[in-house]
């Protein structure tokens, strides 16, 4: 019985050695944590305030007494390799006092560049949410956050006609702007047409319509009549370009003429929209089957339209789309014929809607 005590006795102190071995590993390991880092950090926790600031630090290190980088040197910029739309934002920043509305306005606009940093920033996010509520469509942050680092490789933004560069509003209709006339170009390009449905059916657009409103979108030498006289495929001319040829057209996106002025994400769907009804005229629309229901859909009308509203409507259809419009364009026979098929059933509408 005596002998068996030394034994137990041995097993109790290994079992205390492995015990404390594990409790020192873990008291050094919180230790050097808390040495290198200020502070312990679970594994699978991500401390983006840890990550900011030593960010900064390595931004700074060596090179200037603070942390912040919106307060480097146009020399300190370079050498930390930020982008020349960075440093041009950077020097109106040092051009105007801390205290001004032109100071905050500037810095602002720097914290979205810092926030490429992590991938998601607020802007980023925001831009997401504008489109899904405009647009019914759902994107991944990530894609809009690219498209903003190709935004500052092409220079878009120190593009702008006048003294002060694009505030944070207007480099997030910036982005909006750019990010969707690309992503609709690599959405043809891949056939993947599908992905816009949602956008279609909001808007009530016919996708093929929508395919041709865009190839005009982008190529301004161009209008509806060239497109159908020279009988040209929208989506086979898409499917030619390559990103590059749409990047070296996005000024034209995001500015107004002048290039004073930044085009809102509105706008831009407005001035699309409406190229899509201008096309719709030489497209064969459905016939008129005597029910109230398909005329007002042939007219566009309300359920609930007057006759002022009908004659109003009618008016102006008939004035846009009336075949002699179109005799001396050149146009082929078959968008002739529609043209002109298409004017008598909005007649046709029109006189089953009278009273």
């Amino acid at each position: 019985m005596f002998s068996e005590i030394p034994l137990i006795k041995a097993i109790s102190m290994a079992i205390g050695v492995v015990i404390l071995g594990k409790l020192i590993t873990v008291l050094f390991s919180n230790y050097l944590e808390n040495k290198f880092h200020g502070s312990y950090t679970k594994k699978n926790d991500v401390d983006f305030d840890y990550l900011v600031e030593k960010k900064k630090k390595e931004l700074s290190k060596g090179k200037s007494n603070t942390s912040d980088p919106t307060q480097l040197t146009s020399e300190q910029i370079q050498k930390n390799k930020r982008s020349k739309t960075e440093q041009y934002y950077s020097k109106q920043l040092n051009k105007h006092d801390s205290s001004s509305e032109e100071f905050q306005s500037t810095k602002e606009a720097l914290k979205i560049f810092d926030s490429l940093q992590w991938g998601e920033g607020p802007t980023f996010v925001e831009i997401r949410n504008q489109i899904e509520k405009v647009c019914a469509l759902n994107f991944e942050v990530f894609e809009i956050t690219k498209s903003f680092k190709s935004i500052i490789r092409l220079d878009l933004l120190i593009l702008i006609k006048r003294p002060e560069l694009p505030n944070a509003k207007e480099i997030q209709q910036i982005c909006t702007n750019v990010f969707f006339i690309t992503k609709i170009f690599e959405i043809i390009k891949n056939d993947q047409i599908h992905q816009l449905d949602t956008f279609f059916k909001r808007y009530n657009i016919d996708k093929d319509i929508f395919v041709d409103a865009y190839y005009l979108y982008i190529n301004t030498t161009l209008d509806p009549v060239n497109l159908f006289a020279k009988q040209l495929s929208s989506t086979d001319e898409l499917k030619s370009l390559s990103i590059q040829d749409i990047e070296s057209k996005l000024i034209n996106y995001i500015y107004a003429d002048d290039k004073k002025s930044v085009i809102s994400f509105k706008s831009f769907i407005d001035n699309l929209t409406n190229l899509v009804q201008e096309i719709e005229i030489f497209y064969p629309i459905m016939d008129v089957d005597n029910s109230t229901k398909n005329a007002t859909s042939i007219l566009k009308l309300p359920e609930n339209f007057d006759q002022d509203m009908l004659k109003s409507k009618y008016k102006k259809m008939a004035k846009i789309r009336h075949p002699d419009r179109f005799i001396s364009k050149n146009l082929p026979d078959n968008i002739m014929k529609n043209i002109s098929d298409n004017f008598t059933k909005i007649k046709d509408a029109y006189d089953l809607l009278r009273k």
